[in-house]
């Protein structure tokens, strides 16, 4: 939901300048502000700033088209939304070690100021180990963007344990009645950036964000993690006694995996697997998508998350088991 007020648009470095203050202790505007419980949410060091948006496009953009060089992007499921048109691409492979040799192929090859990541395979869920990109693009003197969206509900996201220099998270994917963007990292490129910064959302929207940070972390991330195994280990036993039915994934290696199942029938395509389990079983949050870089087809997509019960995932496995999605 997006206010329609006008609002004015401001500079990226009147944005920089506000949300520096934002993260200091100064009169007028508390530790423990919005911007400053946001930047703690994804443990960023102190002098690092928050610059906000309401629509996510138009922050995803901003870095790549500030940066003092070229972009590469890895590629892991998707293209990522923070990328300019003239970034430089590298398809990730089945294997990490060989994906992140590739990467760093392209940075020996020809240089650039900033590689982009997503932290979370957008077509299987499997988690990316950011540490280990992070520190590649660092060995050739670029900086890493990693686009932690659909992390944050699910794990704890630490920009100075894993060496990451901005990270973009959203309120898209939490249970917030407002669009709210937030661009996490060092000043420097942005304080020299004289380019306009996207629309900025209300004081009200920036913290029920915050607040719902907060929240997943009085939770606790350790139990989110733990609940959302238990899930996933009950669903990925089920569909390993469903003939016809096989689970999908962008990378041999065991990576952790958050947020979705990606899965494939037999004999069927993915569209009609969808409609079949929302219309006729009442399945809610699955939808379809590309399977991963480097394959032809689509998957079926399966969401798990917060409000995802044991009993969701029995009713799912019944459904598959049908006649009505299973192949025969």
């Amino acid at each position: 939901m997006t206010s329609t007020t006008p609002i004015r648009r401001s500079t990226a470095r009147d944005r920089v300048r506000h949300c520096t203050a934002g993260s200091s202790a100064t009169a007028g505007m508390p530790r423990d502000d919005a911007h400053d419980r946001l930047r703690r949410s994804v443990g960023g060091r102190i002098d690092d700033v928050v610059v906000l948006a309401r629509r996510t496009a138009e922050l995803a953009s901003l870095l790549p088209q500030i940066a003092p060089g070229e972009v590469v992007v890895l590629e892991a499921g998707g293209r990522s939304r923070a990328v300019t048109a003239d970034a430089r691409s590298v398809v990730a492979t089945r294997s990490i070690d060989e994906t992140i040799t590739l990467l760093e192929a392209e940075l020996v090859r020809a240089p650039a100021a900033l590689v982009v990541v997503e932290a979370v395979s957008a077509a299987t869920g499997e988690v990316l180990p950011i540490g280990r990109l992070a520190a590649a693009a660092h060995r050739h003197d670029a900086r890493i963007l990693v686009d932690a969206a659909r992390l944050l509900p699910h794990r704890a996201v630490s920009l100075t344990s894993w060496g990451i220099d901005y990270a973009l998270i959203s309120s898209r994917v939490l249970d917030v009645p407002f669009d709210v963007t937030a661009l996490i990292g060092r000043a420097d490129w942005l304080a020299a950036s004289d380019r306009a910064t996207p629309t900025t959302p209300t004081a009200v929207a920036v913290d029920a964000f915050a607040s719902a940070v907060d929240q997943l972390a009085t939770i606790g991330f350790e139990q989110l993690g733990y609940r959302e195994y238990a899930l996933h280990k009950r669903l990925d036993a089920g569909l390993g006694r469903l003939p016809g039915v096989r689970s999908l994934s962008a990378f041999d290696d065991p990576l952790d995996r958050v947020g979705m199942v990606a899965l494939a029938v037999d004999g069927r395509e993915a569209d009609d697997v969808v409609r079949q389990l929302t219309v006729r079983h009442g399945i809610a949050g699955c939808d379809s998508g590309p399977v991963t870089p480097g394959r032809t087809g689509r998957a079926v997509r399966l969401q798990v998350g917060l409000g995802t019960t044991f009993d969701d995932v029995d009713r799912l496995l019944r459904a598959l088991g049908g006649s009505a999605v299973a192949a025969a």
